[in-house]
């Protein structure tokens, strides 16, 4: 029985904040400033700067108002990454994108083989709700389907814009939106991934930043 090979990060690249916004200037714009219970949270959260680019430009529109601005701002960013991986698009069997938005056709995965003129019978998956734990499951889902395409590549996307979702407080509001609000940003990432009977390897790898929250067990 062979063993699996475990997955390995052999380059990364990271792109520059738009919008680097610091926790009082978030606190700002979503109306928490005098709020005691925010400004200790946020404080406390040890997020230092943020991308929040939806954020600044139009903290009152609503969710629905921003969709189309913000799988246009994400596919834009999928694009720029998956340039910058240098992958001959004919060598990807399978394309699998993950994002809070999508929740429509076409998917980002079904847009990226649409742009990158990738083989129609490449197989598209888009996960949603997998959230900044997205790696291990994206990484899976490709593992089990390129055994299906031999000699053929994986191309995982996971794009957020969590400043699409943040919204100006309100009294009446609950106190886990604050917490939310607190901790999150956008950001972008892309790697190509080559699957052997032995397991899978991350051969390249892109990003953008967003909020890097330290997990404690």
């Amino acid at each position: 029985m062979s063993v699996p090979v475990l997955p390995r990060i052999s380059r990364l690249e990271v792109s520059d904040a738009d919008a680097a916004l610091s926790q009082d200037e978030v606190l700002s714009l979503l109306g928490l400033e005098e709020e005691e219970f925010a400004q200790g949270l946020f404080g406390r959260s040890t997020v230092a700067t943020r991308e929040l680019s939806l954020l600044t430009a139009a903290p009152d529109s609503t969710l629905q108002g921003r969709s189309a601005r913000i799988e246009d701002r994400l596919f834009d960013e999928a694009v720029e990454l998956v340039e910058r991986l240098e992958v001959d698009p004919a060598e990807i069997g399978t394309v699998v994108t993950a994002s809070l938005y999508s929740l429509g056709g076409p998917t980002l995965a079904h847009r990226l083989v649409e742009r990158f003129h990738m083989d129609p019978a490449t197989d598209k998956y888009h996960v949603v709700g997998v959230g900044c734990a997205s790696l291990v499951p994206l990484t899976r889902l490709v593992s089990q389907s390129l055994p299906a395409h031999p000699g053929k590549k994986g191309l995982i996307v996971a794009a957020e814009s969590m400043s699409g979702m943040l919204m100006r407080s309100t009294p009446h509001d609950d106190r886990a939106k604050t917490v939310g609000s607190a901790l999150f940003g956008d950001g972008c990432a892309a790697a190509v991934i080559v699957c052997r009977f032995s397991g899978s390897k991350i051969t390249r790898s892109a990003s953008q930043p967003t909020a890097i929250v330290p997990l404690r067990g």
